[in-house]
């Protein structure tokens, strides 16, 4: 796959649909489209929404815009970068530490990541 700079979602569709969940959904709308039952929990992850959303429009949706874009032209580049090494080196990678890792990464969770290559024996445990 080519990296592309185009943005891979309509932000501007986006932020509207964020400024009229915080315009026009009170408390109860929210808890009938999220499936919450009315408690203390609902109502402080309906609050946290409100702040986020209030939070997000402190850019005009240009900038978000171009800082969205700014991070996937940075992101492409990363991973242009990545494979540029990767056939540099034939695909192989070069110590036995990064090998144990890329192939723990491919079949744990991220958190037992750690502990499956200390087992193997590349980390002191």
């Amino acid at each position: 796959m080519q990296p592309t700079n185009k943005p891979s979602v309509n932000w501007q569709e986006f932020f509207e649909t964020l400024g009229a969940i915080y315009w026009h959904i009170d408390y109860y709308q929210f808890l009938q489209l999220t499936g919450f039952d009315e408690s203390d929990y609902a109502l402080n992850k309906f609050k946290t929404i409100q702040a986020a959303i209030k939070g997000l429009s402190c850019l005009d949706n240009y900038s978000w815009q171009r800082l969205i874009q700014g991070i996937e032209g940075i992101k492409n580049e990363k991973v242009a970068r990545s494979r540029e090494r990767l056939s540099q080196t034939n695909g192989q990678n070069t110590t036995p530490y990064r090998q144990a890792m890329v192939k723990a990464l491919a079949i744990h969770p991220r958190d037992e990541t750690e502990q499956v290559v200390k087992t193997a024996g590349f980390i002191p445990q």
